[in-house]
């Protein structure tokens, strides 16, 4: 085989393998694709004696760090978006790093300005409480999907982590046990509707692999749902003027004694199980 046609075929697998990187960092972050082909770009500007000392991922790991920590905030801010607090509010946290290092952590200013107003509320009645937040949107551009969350792709929406408490201490969890954040579930006790159930049962399959994998990381019988706490939680956010609707399954809405509250709503067998956060909307 001529020599230029290997040389063609290796050029065309390394196109591929950088489209493919770029497609999955646009996918899980909305800026890494870019910043990957803006890490290339960079790289070939520096001199080849320098090179060998640092890899392609060595590029981007510095670079996408950068931007996440010095650019994209002020620029989301620009075009109308914001970064939920990750040190600024000792009441607001994200429940993993992760969610802030994806770039998965930006809502419209009037959604932050709800989630710390009702976080301020509930230190009126418990002192110390931390609103853990978990998905809300990626920086920039309505309509762009944050995945597996089809409808969080416009800054209206974020997700919410619900208060657990430890059972041998009795104390609350910082966040939940989960690593990932999803898959603690408050699941329908005996003579609760299980609207879960229901979905499974007409083939929806992919409902519930949150509380599957969840549950490899925990032992659920250590924790306990905090009724008190959610209930106030809920009901703080349901009576803002600016939320629009808020998802939570059946089971729970029954159980805190939510059927009064209008704005709450079940999600659809087509979304993920809403016992492990609650989903809040403007």
């Amino acid at each position: 085989m001529p020599i230029y046609f290997l040389k063609l075929r290796v050029t065309v697998w390394v196109f591929l393998g950088h489209a493919i990187l770029f497609l999955m960092l646009t996918i899980l972050t909305q800026t890494g694709g870019v910043i990957w082909f803006a890490a290339l770009i960079v790289k070939h500007l520096i001199p080849v004696r320098f090179r060998f000392r640092f890899s392609q991922l060595a590029f981007f790991g510095i670079l996408y760090s950068m931007s996440t920590l010095w650019l994209i905030p002020p620029l989301a801010k620009v075009l109308g978006r914001e970064q939920l607090p990750i040190w600024s509010n000792a009441h607001v946290k994200p429940e993993s790093f992760l969610f802030w290092y994806l770039n998965r952590t930006y809502v419209r200013p009037e959604l932050k300005k709800v989630v710390e107003e009702v976080a301020v509320q509930m230190q009126d009645q418990y002192p110390g409480a931390v609103i853990y937040y978990l998905d809300a949107c990626f920086p920039f551009f309505d309509g762009f999907p944050l995945l597996p969350h089809l409808s969080h792709r416009d800054g209206k929406k974020i997700d919410l982590v619900f208060f657990w408490n430890d059972q041998k201490t009795g104390k609350s969890v910082q966040g939940t046990p989960s690593p990932y954040g999803y898959g603690v579930c408050a699941k329908a006790g005996q003579g609760e509707y299980s609207y879960i159930k229901e979905c499974l049962g007409q083939g929806y399959w992919y409902f519930s692999p949150d509380n599957r994998f969840g549950e490899l990381f925990y032992d659920p019988a250590r924790y306990t749902f905090d009724e008190e706490k959610n209930r106030e939680m809920v009901i703080r956010f349901a009576r803002h003027p600016d939320v629009g609707k808020i998802f939570i399954e059946p089971h729970l809405k029954t159980r805190l004694s939510l059927e009064k509250e209008d704005k709450l709503r079940k999600q659809g067998c087509r979304a993920a199980r809403h016992d492990d956060h609650i989903h809040v909307q403007m």
